[in-house]
């Protein structure tokens, strides 16, 4: 562990680095989509944050939680506003107005949450079967009603399907999209 004193210098060189700024969203799902993730071998997952995105919200693997989480979250997607790839995990619960899944300290809904998130990133991508078409939250009765990302939101959606889909599959299309939004974004 570094010493207190270095809390500013590891700060700035956060601020600094030209990472590719990651909000990683969980609506109605098990987790497997992170598991995967997390046990990537190409690159791991130390590797991959520390030098490759700015994983800025990701409730299953930050330090942060309740408020500080939220704060973090808010503040990554005002930052980092047209600039950010929001990746969603888990079908999205659309009945009785979302109210079957509710998140943070305000108790917002995840539909709510998945469309102001959408707005303000650069691409959207729906991380395994669930986020892409609703996964087995879906199947009949479904009472939450819930549903892939792209059914509820007013933007184009990049599904990488799978239960859980390949982590290499994940990283890669990321990459992509980071050059692809340089060229297009100049600094």
């Amino acid at each position: 562990m570094l010493p207190s004193s270095f809390i500013p210098t590891v700060a700035r060189a956060a601020e600094l680095a030209d990472r590719l700024p990651i909000v990683w969203l969980h609506m109605a799902e098990c987790t497997g989509c992170s598991e995967s993730l997390i046990r990537s071998d190409a690159p791991t997952i130390d590797n991959l944050i520390f030098n490759y995105i700015n994983l800025q919200y990701h409730e299953t693997i930050m330090a942060a939680a309740g408020w500080q989480a939220e704060e973090n979250l808010k503040e990554g997607m005002e930052k980092f506003k047209g600039r950010y790839i929001l990746c969603v995990e888990g079908g999205v619960p659309t009945s009785m107005d979302g109210q079957f899944l509710t998140l943070g300290p305000h108790a917002q809904t995840g539909l709510n949450l998945i469309e102001e998130a959408a707005n303000g990133a650069a691409a959207v991508i729906s991380v395994g079967t669930c986020s892409s078409f609703g996964g087995i939250q879906a199947a009949a009765p479904n009472p939450t009603g819930a549903k892939g990302v792209y059914q509820v939101i007013n933007k184009p959606v990049i599904n990488v399907p799978g239960c859980p889909p390949r982590p290499e599959t994940l990283i890669q299309g990321c990459m992509l999209l980071q050059e692809k939004i340089k060229r297009m974004k100049p600094r």
